[in-house]
Formats: C-alpha cells, structure tokens, sequence
C-alpha cells in the first residue's frame, strides 16, 4: 500500500476506511492489514482502546502479536507503566508458549528491573523451546543472563552468556555482555 508506504497515515486510513466499509472481504489481504491499521490509526491518535477493541473483534489475526507490541511499546515510550504490565499480562495470557513474546517480556523487565523472578521463569521456557533453532536461542540466553545480571547473580549470568558465547563465538554483543558481567563481580568483591 503505497500511502504507508510513505507514511502518509491520514491518506492510508482514508483508503483503508473506504475499502472495509464499501468492498467488505474479511479474507482480503488488503481488508485483514486494513483492520489492524485503522486500529493502530486509532489508537496512534489518542483512542487508547482501539487496539484492544481490535484483539477482541478480531481473535484469528496475523495482526494479534503486532497489536500487543505496539500498545506496550507505547506505554514504554509514554512511561506509562501500570498499562505497559498489564499488557505485557494480557500477551503472555494469549501467547504463553511463543518464545519472541517470553523473550520480549523478560528483557523488559530487566530494563526496568521488575517482575525479575517472573521473567527468569518465562525466558528459561522460551530456551526449551527454541532448541532447534540455536541462533534464536543464543538470544534468548542472552535475556536470561541479562536477568540474572539484574538479579546480581554474577556466575550465574556469566555462565549463561558463556552458552550464548558457545553457539556464536563470533558475536561482539555476546562477549561485551561477558565483561559487563565480569565487571560488576568485581565491583561488588572490591566494595565488600
């Protein structure tokens, strides 16, 4: 769709409007991308449940995971934290096992160091679930040593980016996360 394509939004939701209402064909590609965007139209200009609205009407979307993320990432931006939670909640209630959306909620709460335990428990499921597909995983161990350096458990943190380490020994970020931890250890034997 070249209006949004371009990001004109207004024009986009102008087409998206008249093609729902007029040419209804819910198995349209255009009718189902249309819905979500109308919503996420909404919901960008001050409709604070039209996303919501969208997930409930519209339980079988490709869109699902797309609406969620956009509604936290907007509560983040906005510094909203209570509805970032809540919807975080809602996500892992209708995904529990899709190990992007475990993964996304655990290094969220590392950065704003919460719910820590919780996301320890919902990273490590997103590790048993990638196990055929390493490159994914190594990722996602990422999180969990990312957690667990949050939760100050240094070893711990140091062992698990070590695994990450171990299926990519190439990746940079990996190793830098490795001193990071290694650092912190040290601080805390210097200041003890």
């Amino acid at each position: 769709m070249k209006y949004e394509d371009r990001s004109e939004n207004d024009k986009a939701a102008e087409f998206y409007f008249i093609l729902i209402n007029k040419f209804p064909n819910p198995s349209s590609e255009y009718y189902i991308q249309g819905k979500f965007f109308l919503a996420s139209y909404k919901f960008n200009n001050g409709n604070d449940s039209a996303l919501k609205n969208y997930i409930i009407e519209n339980p079988d979307s490709p869109f699902q995971k797309s609406a969620y993320r956009k509604m936290a990432f907007h509560y983040a931006d906005t510094e909203q934290r209570e509805k970032e939670l809540d919807i975080y909640a809602e996500m892992l209630v209708d995904f529990p096992d899709d190990p992007g959306v475990l993964n996304s909620y655990s290094w969220r709460m590392a950065e704003i160091e919460i719910n820590l335990e919780d996301a320890l428990i919902k990273v490590r499921k997103a590790i048993t679930l990638t196990t055929d597909d390493l490159a994914r995983q190594a990722n996602i161990i990422d999180t969990e040593a990312e957690v667990l350096w949050k939760m100050k458990q240094y070893d711990k943190a140091i062992e698990a980016i070590n695994r990450s380490i171990s299926i990519d020994p190439t990746n940079e970020y990996f190793k830098n996360q490795k001193e990071k931890f290694i650092q912190s250890k040290k601080n805390i034997s210097q200041s003890a």
